[in-house]
């Protein structure tokens, strides 16, 4: 506090006194005063102090104490600055394993990024960064992988883009040929349908932080490769241009490549069935069987719908997850208030350019692919679930053909189905691997 003193010479009273004030600083950040009030000494370890007035405090169970002012997160935590008492579990545990977490680091010396591990940083360490040494790009929510040489990376990307648009070939070939035939049992384009849709459960299965057996990762990471082209989990393009971080936010560019390239592959095979219908009707006399409008139907069911629907669906909904850190508690001295979004932890959500997007595009996403789609499956099957007509069964067969006509709008039900599953697998982070899991296995039971 402060303090006045006067200075006198009591022998001289013509000699004016000497009046001035003395200022004593408070205790250091990490001291308190002892009991007398006239020195300061630091809290002693297991307990911690910010503020000299209210004493020590007790050191927060998931953090460590190496006495004064060092309160430091355990391994798996992580907290917004260096006096923030609100400790928080990492989504991802591996990504705040570092060997410097919870060991005594002088408070001065004490970066934020410190609590993460090699290749992340952030917020909750839940973004990728990327050294001189080693470069990571992100893989999911709150994961990073490093990145091979761009040589590989472009070659298997290139190579699951082939074999992805060999799929959507054929699978629209034999869908249309298959929609053709009035033979009512399974065919090949059915079994197709049905294998696609279970990659994509497996992928979407996958995506629940848990510790999954060696060999159903083995087929993850293959799974993954394949559907590269709508998915960032195994091959990131992050990892080959070095550029793609200028301009618009990296999260944004990568959910515009997810959501781009199944609708190019669309445009590509209708082009190719375009050509080759152009040589059809050279030859065929039903000139109705070469139908552009039917193709362009069984195109889109087979590869936007049949082959990348659920990546469609959480590329939409991934604009609307968001994840919360602190709260703006008195006394907690939070750096990190309100909700942030998952794909980029360094992002507020509903803020600046992220309220733009999550209007401009996920929400069209929404509507269009996760709403829209099942709706119209269902009222195109209902509107004509007595009709014998042609056109309609070689456009829409797929959808009908293995039902009967009591459940024609059974497909609608797997659509919803879908829906719901990436809707859990986007908005359950906050809730834990076993509660995932469990809604998981609600959704599918309810389905059964």
């Amino acid at each position: 506090g402060n303090h006045m003193f006067v200075v006198s010479a009591m022998d001289y009273p013509l000699v004016p006194s000497l009046n001035f004030t003395v200022t004593v600083r408070n205790c250091s950040i990490g001291n308190v005063p002892i009991a007398t009030g006239d020195a300061c000494q630091p809290c002693p370890v297991n307990l911690y102090s910010f503020n000299w007035s209210r004493g020590c405090s007790q050191c927060p169970q998931d953090a460590t104490c190496a006495g004064g002012a060092a309160l430091l997160p355990l391994s798996g935590y992580w907290h917004s600055s260096n006096m923030s008492t609100q400790i928080h579990r990492c989504a991802n545990a591996a990504a705040c394993d570092h060997p410097s977490s919870g060991t005594g680091i002088e408070v001065a010396s004490y970066s934020m990024d410190w609590q993460c591990a090699n290749g992340y940083h952030g917020n909750l360490c839940g973004v990728c960064a990327s050294s001189a040494d080693a470069r990571y790009a992100w893989s999911g929510a709150f994961t990073c992988r490093e990145c091979g040489s761009k040589a590989g990376v472009v070659g298997m990307y290139a190579a699951a883009v082939g074999a992805m648009l060999a799929c959507c070939c054929w699978n629209s070939f034999q869908t249309y040929h298959d929609n053709q035939q009035d033979i009512l049992q399974t065919r090949p384009a059915d079994v197709s349908r049905v294998l696609l849709l279970y990659l994509q459960y497996m992928i979407v299965l996958n995506s629940v932080t848990s510790d999954w057996p060696l060999a159903y990762s083995g087929l993850d990471k293959f799974f993954s490769w394949l559907f590269a082209p709508a998915t960032s989990r195994l091959l990131s393009l992050e990892c080959v241009f070095d550029g793609m971080h200028n301009g618009l936010p990296m999260a944004i560019k990568r959910l515009l490549i997810n959501i781009a390239t199944p609708l190019a592959l669309c445009a590509i095979v209708l082009v190719l069935n375009v050509l080759l219908m152009t040589q059809c009707c050279i030859h065929c006399e039903n000139h109705r069987r070469c139908a552009l409008a039917d193709r362009a139907a069984v195109i889109f069911l087979a590869v936007v719908y049949s082959t990348f629907y659920v990546f469609l669906v959480k590329s939409g909904l991934a604009l609307f997850a968001c994840y919360p850190l602190d709260s703006p508690a008195p006394g907690a001295n939070p750096n990190a208030v309100g909700w942030f979004w998952v794909y980029d932890m360094q992002q507020r959500c509903w803020k600046g350019w992220h309220l733009q997007w999550a209007l401009g595009l996920g929400l069209p996403c929404v509507l269009v692919f996760g709403v829209g789609l099942p709706v119209a499956i269902v009222g195109i099957l209902w509107s004509q679930r007595y009709s014998q007509r042609y056109t309609f069964k070689v456009r829409y067969g797929s959808l009908f053909r293995n039902y009967t006509p009591n459940c024609y709008y059974w497909e609608g039900c797997i659509a919803a189905q879908t829906m719901v599953l990436a809707t859990v697998s986007i908005f359950s982070k906050l809730l834990g691997a076993v509660v995932q899991l469990y809604l998981l296995f609600v959704l599918f039971a309810c389905f059964t």
